[in-house]
């Protein structure tokens, strides 16, 4: 299970908010397409934007300092 809190069912044009949790150390967020863009982010938190008026999935990647990661996979749905 991922330790990333968030929703995973969005919306086209949506704007989220995702966390990283029961983890103190750093790391860096990345999206796996083009789906969704990152608008800001720190090390536990992270600021996104769906680019897609279509409906898809796009993995939320949260890469700890050590190499590790932590994935969520978020769905949009269309209206």
């Amino acid at each position: 299970m991922s330790s990333i809190d968030g929703a995973t069912t969005v919306y086209p044009y949506d704007e989220l908010v995702y966390t990283i949790e029961n983890y103190d150390g750093d790391g860096e967020w990345f999206i796996s397409n083009t789906k969704a863009k990152i608008l800001s982010q720190s090390t536990h938190e992270v600021s996104i934007v769906i680019t897609s008026g279509r409906s898809g999935t796009f993995d939320l990647i949260y890469r700890k300092n050590d190499g590790q990661e932590e994935i969520l996979t978020v769905s949009i749905e269309s209206f």
